[in-house]
């Protein structure tokens, strides 16, 4: 077994080695999201878990750097930490102390609850910045949709992340069809409050449970949501990774001044063959089996057995390289029949 943490200098290597990666359609793949665990401590219902697999392993601290450290050197500039929830970890500053000096940024995706206590420790790790899970301002609602009531602790790591300058925080906001649909504006004013981003995300689902009950009880149509936005509001370009489409809200907002201009980002992934188009990112599960797509079942090579078993990164750079050449977009445009047509 390799030792972890590159101790032996088995996985060395870092920006000098690095090479670029592009997959079959012509996607530079800069970005990956890893997973450190599938636990967490709320259970929203709508929650795809990331797309982690049924594998019940766990990567070390180590495992996890010999790993990013891999996909660094083949040129991947960023990684987001997810989970499950990667807060429930007790080792995830460690995780955050050993990535960050492989990568131009490494950010966090979190549902907050124990976050305010914890940004310090992160802030000093090298944490560059947080994504928030903030579905509702309204505490019975937080309880229908996360299962608990923690809202007032999501808020406090807001806050907390904020002061600490661990910006721009975003906030992801899932918008769904009778539950928190009419939340919009109030979700605009604390992020303007707060100089946070809101993040409008619809409501994602595999293909083959679009006929769920959650998906045609709760999916919210988010053009309806652009074209408020457009009359509202002024385009501000769009994030490169999907090609999401960013808004700027000021002055008054229903009648009420905004206490700043906020920025506002679509993120519309169903049925959307631009963005898939433009998805740059590879995903490493929490068992360690690196995937082409978050709904990807096919395209998935396992990096922590031959870790585990000694295998070096020329072994480990294989199977990544043959994710990467088999990855396609989940959506294309056979697809565009069976939705509406989100290219903006």
């Amino acid at each position: 077994m390799v030792e972890c943490g590159g101790n032996k200098g088995a996985m060395t290597g870092g920006a000098s080695s690095r090479g670029a990666l592009v997959d079959g359609h012509g996607r530079p793949i800069n970005s990956i999201r890893i997973s450190v665990n599938r636990e967490c401590n709320l259970a929203c219902f709508y929650c795809h878990n990331e797309g982690n697999l049924h594998i019940k392993r766990t990567m070390t601290p180590g495992e996890i750097e010999d790993l990013a450290r891999v996909a660094s050197d083949m040129g991947v500039r960023k990684l987001k930490l997810t989970g499950g929830e990667p807060l429930v970890r007790d080792d995830i500053v460690e995780i955050v102390q050993r990535v960050v000096p492989l990568f131009e940024e490494v950010s966090m995706t979190t549902n907050g609850v124990r976050l305010a206590p914890l940004v310090p420790a992160l802030r000093e790790a090298g944490l560059a910045r947080v994504n928030i899970s903030l579905n509702t301002l309204r505490p019975d609602r937080y309880v229908r949709i996360c299962g608990s009531d923690h809202l007032a602790d999501a808020i406090a790591g807001i806050d907390a992340s904020i002061e600490a300058g661990l910006t721009p925080v975003k906030l992801n906001m899932v918008l769904m069809k009778g539950i928190n649909d009419d939340e919009v504006p109030d979700l605009l004013g604390f992020a303007a409050g707060r100089g946070a981003v809101l993040q409008i995300i619809e409501l994602e689902i595999e293909r083959e449970r679009i006929s769920s009950q959650i998906y045609s009880d709760h999916h919210a149509d988010l053009g309806r949501v652009r074209e408020w936005l457009l009359a509202t509001g002024r385009r501000n370009g769009a994030n490169p990774l999907h090609n999401r489409e960013r808004y700027v809200l000021e002055g008054e907002l229903d009648g009420e001044a905004l206490p700043a201009p906020v920025e506002v980002e679509l993120v519309m992934p169903m049925h959307n063959t631009e963005f898939c188009a433009n998805c740059t990112r590879i995903r490493l599960t929490a068992g360690g089996y690196v995937k082409g797509c978050l709904f990807d079942r096919e395209c998935v090579e396992d990096l922590l057995e031959p870790l585990r078993e000694g295998e070096g990164p020329e072994e480990l750079k294989r199977r990544i390289t043959k994710v990467v050449s088999e990855r396609k977009p989940y959506w294309n445009e056979a697809d565009t029949t069976a939705g509406p047509d989100k290219r903006g």
